[in-house]
């Protein structure tokens, strides 16, 4: 695999590059140009492909790399071609070559990346859940999915998908004026939009989005109204979090490498201000422990905020790397995340069970989250917890629907490579029948999730 990964982008190099020799240098026979930029090539590549093998870093010191195989490609085209041109034509040769080439590289692989992840979507979209429809899955449902739908750089709009009418249409067209662009912490009330530009978060009324009606001074990178529409919950996302990764048993694939040091994240330290909306004052969740970035949830009396964490103090967890192009912490050893429950009345906290990214039911009688690359769902009174499926999805942005009988989520298509990549979609699950699915989108230009009743 590792291997593949260096070979295609050399071939299309090595192509591209006899092209533009051959545009420069016309004495010699397309042929012998491709032989010698496979010749230039090989040599040039040799550096990196001795780094990645040697070391199992794929994500190591890239552009090092790239930087030391121009060089080499400077010196070994004037020197293949000294006799057909002299040294600095052969440099200036070089130069341009390689600037084009680089290009081309670039332009060819996300072509081809685009076309195999459309194959991919066309071809497994319904393939897991042949047989389903909305008949099945959407019984008795009730209300309206949102999503922001970004097409370029300022087209984009608010997509509704009416459960009634089982399509998606778009609620407002809109411009660089109109918020949601390429940011999945906005949310939606059947009252207000609120949505974080940075250092603020602005509420537009549901009647007209570009009216603003309210501008609150708090950094966040995602929010949540609360049910009685009192609070808003502001996440703020802060350093990176990660461990040291241990390489005894390692297999192959890509490794992110900090200061020389292997480490798989764990998401982002959080900073958490509950807000009221009438009053505008602000309360920030004690830190004393490590609030992560992949969720936050109000319980149904709004008096309740859900979030994952690590239960020890910070000070005690934690050691800051020495590496300044580093700014995160990486933890000596993996912790466990679990979901805890704050009241937002007596500022104490407590800790429910192992999981993340935790989702109360519109009844609060459940928990959704996610353990070992599945959808869990816990019984608050019994404290019994049953599996529903497997997810295939880094961030599947659960969002509960309004009755409490389905979830709607994001997917990547089960297997690797472009297909999980970049053949996201949205879909519907049931939870009394979780293998009961339905898929009512392709995902790849749609950023957040929510379902409200209207």
């Amino acid at each position: 695999m590792i291997i593949l990964r260096f070979l295609i982008p050399l071939v299309i190099m090595i192509f591209i590059e006899a092209v533009f020799l051959k545009l420069f240098i016309k004495e010699i026979k397309w042929l012998k140009h491709l032989l010698f930029s496979t010749i230039i090539n090989l040599i040039s590549s040799v550096p990196g492909v001795w780094v990645t093998i040697s070391t199992m870093h794929l994500c190591g010191p890239v552009l090092p790399l790239i930087f030391l195989g121009l060089i080499f490609q400077l010196i070994l085209i004037p020197l293949i071609y000294r006799k057909y041109v002299n040294w600095f034509k052969g440099l200036g040769v070089g130069i341009v070559v390689n600037i084009f080439s680089y290009i081309g590289v670039m332009i060819i692989s996300a072509v081809i990346s685009m076309i195999i992840s459309n194959c991919y979507y066309q071809i497994e979209k319904h393939k897991d859940y042949k047989g389903k429809d909305s008949d099945i899955v959407l019984r008795d449902e009730i209300g309206t999915i949102y999503a922001a739908k970004t097409d370029g750089k300022f087209n984009h709009s608010l997509k509704s998908y009416n459960i009634g009418q089982a399509k998606w249409s778009t609620e407002n067209t809109s411009n660089a004026d109109f918020p949601l662009f390429y940011n999945r912490g906005w949310d939606i009330s059947d009252k207000y939009l609120a949505y974080p530009t940075g250092s603020e978060f602005l509420i537009y009324p549901r009647k007209d989005y570009r009216r603003v009606i309210s501008s609150i001074s708090v950094e966040a990178d995602e929010l949540q109204f609360s049910p009685n529409g009192k609070y808003i919950a502001a996440l703020r996302e802060d350093e990176k979090i990660s461990y040291k990764r241990d390489m005894t048993n390692f297999e192959g694939g890509v490794v992110v490498s900090q200061n020389g040091t292997p480490v798989k994240s764990l998401g982002r330290k959080s900073t958490v201000v509950i807000v009221d909306l009438d009053s505008h004052q602000k309360t920030q969740i004690d830190d004393n422990i490590l609030i992560f970035n992949d969720g936050i949830s109000w319980s149904k009396n709004s008096e309740k905020l859900l979030f994952s964490s690590i239960e020890v103090p910070s000070a005690n967890l934690i050691y800051g790397s020495n590496d300044s192009s580093y700014s995160g912490i990486i933890l000596e050893k993996p912790k466990s995340k679990f979901l805890f429950e704050y009241d937002i009345t007596s500022n104490t906290y407590e800790r429910l069970i192992e999981g993340y990214c935790g989702r109360y039911s519109p009844d609060g009688k459940s928990i959704l989250f996610i353990k070992d690359d599945s959808f869990m769902l816990y019984d608050v009174d019994t404290k019994e917890v049953r599996t529903l499926n497997e997810i295939y999805c880094k961030n599947p942005m659960p969002q509960w629907s309004p009755s409490g009988k389905s979830i709607v989520a994001f997917e990547n298509i089960k297997g690797g490579g472009f297909k999980q990549i970049f053949s996201r979609r949205i879909y519907v699950m049931s939870i009394d029948k979780p293998d009961e699915m339905l898929i009512i989108g392709n995902a790849s230009e749609y950023n957040g999730l929510h379902w409200i009743s209207e």
